[in-house]
């Protein structure tokens, strides 16, 4: 048989039909997570209460679990409990069985637009995947600025899920990433006279490390002479400003994007 060849992204269709198909591939993904969350509720069949002993005095849940037949005695207190359950199970298996019906239609129409719907579905499991690692790697750089000196400022995610002190620097390092250049926030740089954390350590492409700094609150003395004093020691290094050392500052409480652009 002749495998169909499936339209594949982006969908070539007239604005109506685009918003049909739309439709009907979220319906597609809606019924197969519905699927799946009923799946794991569903751990055996409901089954029945049956009554054995002397003049059908114990009562024993029979059902079905992974292809075994289980007999699961039932004391009075927890009898009602499990015809709940059973009521509760015979309502989960009559709604699974109209979502695979469902399913089966939205599989069909889907194919009939000349659409795969494997694929629609395997493109939402990878957007998952990519948004539950980029939740777990904003969760671990959270959790790593709370180790920082100043760590209550440390509150700005960047593009690519990093914590930084302020906004000026979430700015700059989603332009370093839009830009595809290599950089790493805060990593420590030992100097002859004290350890610093460059706000940014960025990478060349002939192997020479580029430090930026962003002056961020200049109107207050003790930081303004602390900044001073870091930028001395970076020159003492033989860091020199821009030549190996890029010094930006707030203008009108933010950073000017057209010359971070420049530096960059």
């Amino acid at each position: 048989m002749k495998k169909k060849n499936y339209v594949r992204k982006p969908w070539a269709f007239e604005e109506e039909t685009l918003d049909t198909v739309r439709a009907l591939a979220q319906a597609l993904i809606d019924c197969t997570l519905s699927i799946r969350e009923i799946e794991e509720k569903l751990t055996h069949s409901p089954g029945c209460i049956v009554m054995k002993g002397p003049e059908k005095q114990y009562a024993y849940w029979q059902y079905y679990e992974n292809g075994k037949h289980i007999f699961r005695f039932v004391k009075g207190k927890a009898l009602e409990e499990a015809r709940r359950l059973i009521e509760t199970f015979k309502r989960l298996k009559q709604r699974l069985r109209n979502l695979r019906f469902n399913l089966r239609a939205h599989r069909c129409a889907l194919r009939h637009y000349r659409l795969d719907p494997d694929q629609i579905l395997a493109d939402f499991e990878e957007k998952r995947r990519q948004l539950s690692e980029k939740e777990a790697l904003r969760q671990a750089s959270l959790a790593a600025a709370q180790t920082r000196k100043y760590a209550d400022s440390h509150k700005h995610f960047t593009d690519r899920g990093e914590v930084v002190a302020s906004k000026s620097e979430m700015i700059i390092a989603n332009e370093l990433a839009r830009q595809n250049l290599r950089y790493d926030y805060e990593k420590p740089l030992q100097l002859p006279d004290r350890r610093v954390l460059p706000d940014f350590t960025l990478y060349l492409a002939n192997g020479t490390e580029v430090y930026w700094e962003h002056a961020g609150m200049m109107d207050d003395p003790r930081y303004a002479a602390n900044f001073r004093a870091k930028l001395s020691s970076y020159e003492k290094a033989g860091y020199y400003l821009n030549d190996r050392l890029i010094v930006t500052r707030d203008e009108n409480g933010t950073v000017d994007l057209e010359r971070v652009r420049r530096f960059i």
